[in-house]
């Protein structure tokens, strides 16, 4: 009879896990349920949207400037050395279009020169004619002098021998004296090298010498080179210029003398660029043909010009241009680029050389 409390547990137990999974399914029915319920009264909001990135960019400051840049124009020999150089007349004022080679000024040494010229030219005269004579030989009345002079000389050899031999005959019979007689042969010597000496003149008048005609050809070249440094000295009493372009500044007036800062400024602002100052750890981003895109505060804050990057220095040079911020890095390491305006933004900023302007560069080639 002790073992009957052990039958009636195992008899029990089966029900008892029954139970207990009936429980366990109980409650993961009941948490689907409450799961669904929420999602059905309170559906989840859609996710934030992935910010937006910018396209990589390179963006500084720079400066507008013609294509050809703002060239100063001086007098063609150094300032030093035209120090004392007085402009006497001044062609152009600022705004004037100018071409190529065009005078745009004379200087005070200007009719010195021309004077210089006149001078040099007369030379060159003198010398021609000099040649020419050289070349054509004697004159014929000059021929025909010696010519008469050499006649005198044969006569007078022609007359002494007669004597001579007269005294032949007389001085054996004692007529003349023996002195007489060598006088009269010495006169024979006499009248036939003066004859000798009358032809070689005549030769020497009728010969046209190789060393006569290139002592005067000399000359000659010698004068014609004296011109042709006048006429460059003249040269340089006229300032020209260099290129085509409009007149930006005037630094000397007539009467005025040139100084340091040469006579006036010259630059083509049919098409300008913006000198940009890429800082050297971006440079190797920026490529030739990249779009950029500039603003220039003169023109206003909202004003953006389209531009491509057309050339970059190969060397690296400090920062000249600084934002206001001051805590900015002002020994900044820059590399300069060139951005080209379109033709149409040009026109905008043609008369604007100079101004500050600040640019991006597209370097993912996105930038419209």
């Amino acid at each position: 009879m002790a073992t009957a409390p052990n039958t009636i547990q195992r008899m029990k137990s089966p029900s008892k896990h029954r139970y207990l999974g009936w429980g366990i399914l109980w409650m993961v029915v009941a948490s689907v349920v409450i799961v669904v319920a929420r999602l059905w009264l309170f559906p989840p909001s859609a996710p934030p949207p992935l910010p937006r990135t910018l396209p990589p960019s390179v963006s500084g400051l720079g400066r507008l400037a013609p294509k050809t840049d703002v060239i100063r124009i001086a007098p063609p020999t150094p300032t030093g050395a035209m120090s004392g150089a007085r402009v006497e007349k001044l062609l152009v004022a600022v705004g004037d279009e100018v071409q190529t080679d065009q005078v745009v000024a004379i200087l005070d040494t200007h009719r010195g020169r021309v004077a210089s010229i006149g001078q040099f030219k007369a030379m060159i005269a003198v010398a021609q004619a000099k040649l020419a004579l050289v070349k054509a030989g004697p004159k014929p009345e000059d021929i025909r002098v010696q010519e008469a002079l050499i006649r005198h000389a044969r006569a007078n050899l022609a007359n002494a021998e007669a004597n001579y031999r007269r005294a032949e005959k007389l001085v054996g019979s004692n007529a003349i004296s023996q002195e007489d007689y060598e006088t009269r042969e010495l006169n024979i010597d006499q009248a036939r090298t003066s004859l000798e000496q009358e032809q070689a003149r005549l030769e020497a008048l009728k010969a046209i010498r190789p060393e006569d005609v290139q002592a005067a050809e000399a000359e000659l070249a010698q004068a014609e080179a004296s011109l042709e440094i006048a006429k460059e000295d003249l040269r340089n009493t006229e300032v020209r210029s260099p290129i085509s372009g409009e007149i930006l500044r005037i630094h000397a007036r007539a009467g005025e003398r040139i100084g340091d800062a040469g006579l006036l400024d010259v630059g083509d602002t049919s098409v300008m660029d913006v000198v940009a100052e890429v800082y050297e750890g971006d440079i190797a981003q920026v490529r030739i043909g990249q779009h950029a895109k500039v603003r220039v505060p003169t023109l206003g804050e909202d004003l953006w010009l389209a531009g491509e990057v057309v050339c970059k220095d190969l060397v690296v040079a400090r920062q000249d241009l600084f934002d206001n911020d001051p805590v900015a890095d002002i020994d900044s390491r820059i590399v300069e680029v060139r951005i080209r305006l379109s033709a149409e933004d040009s026109v905008k900023v043609a008369g604007l050389a100079n101004a500050r302007a600040e640019f991006v560069i597209d370097v993912s080639g996105e930038m419209p």
